[in-house]
Formats: structure tokens, sequence, C-alpha cells
């Protein structure tokens, strides 16, 4: 709720009709319309707003990792490798692991976020995940399977 009811998220939707009234290019951005920068780009220039970012994605995967793997935990099974992508501090792709340590998962990143879970300590009760820095638009690393989970929503 941190990160929800942070006043740079509540912004854009205030100044909504300013956003549906500007005459930008398809796919413009209301955060960016609002604060000049993609939260991303807000994210890697804040530490503090960076941080309520990544907990509050953590608190998401917390809980729909724990339905996705008890509900649908099959669609991991005979996976040998995944790769989670832009999948933060890894909360999602340790609960994959944890669940299934057959699977080798990996998180990539962009690199202020990946330098952020390497000073955070990657492992989490045992649970190990590499973390690999990069853009997706770019490349993804190669493994079995993708995990995208919410990239659609915050492109």
């Amino acid at each position: 709720m941190s990160m929800l009811l942070h006043p740079t998220f509540i912004a854009p939707f205030i100044r909504i009709g300013d956003w549906l009234q500007h005459e930008s290019a398809p796919g413009s951005c209301m955060f960016k319309h609002t604060h000049g920068q993609t939260l991303w780009e807000m994210a890697d220039g804040d530490a503090a707003f960076n941080e309520i970012v990544n907990d509050g994605m953590a608190s998401d995967s917390l809980f729909v990792m724990d339905i996705l793997v008890r509900e649908h935990g099959e669609v991991f099974k005979g996976i040998g490798s995944l790769v989670d992508v832009a999948g933060g501090n890894g909360t999602a792709a340790k609960a994959i692991a944890r669940a299934f340590p057959e699977v080798k998962c990996s998180v990539m990143e962009l690199a202020h976020v990946v330098q952020d879970a390497a000073d955070r300590g990657g492992g989490d009760g045992g649970v190990e995940v590499e973390f690999v820095a990069g853009d997706m638009f770019e490349s993804v690393p190669p493994a079995d399977a993708v995990f995208l989970k919410n990239e659609l929503i915050f492109k």
C-alpha cells in the first residue's frame, strides 16, 4: 500500500484529464507525462523511491506467487531453468526456486536493481537465485522458460 498510495504514484491519476487531452505519441505514459521521466528512471535516480517500489513489488510477489505455486504449480514441472525478466529483488524467482528446487532460477533486471539485490544479499533462507544485469528490450538470457509477471502493466 505504501507504493500505491505514495504521492508520486497518485499524481498521474490526479492529472489524468490533462494527460488524456495531451496530444502525445501513441503509448505515451501517464507517469512520464506527469513527472518528466518513467517510473524506472525515477527509481534509478532516487534511492528512497526505489526502495518503496521494490518493497511494493516484493509484497505483490509474495501474495501472487503463493497462490500461483499452490494453485498452478504444474506449469513449472519439467522446467530446468527459468529467467524472471524484470524480476526486481527476486521474490517471485525465489518462491519458484523454493517450491521447485530442481529449477535453476535467475532474475534479469536493470543494473541498479541488481546492485541493490547484491547489497542486500541474493539468498533467502537457503534459496539462491542468480541476478543478471540487463535490458529486456536488448536481450534476455537463455532459459527453458521466461517468466513475465508485471512487464505489460508497468511498461
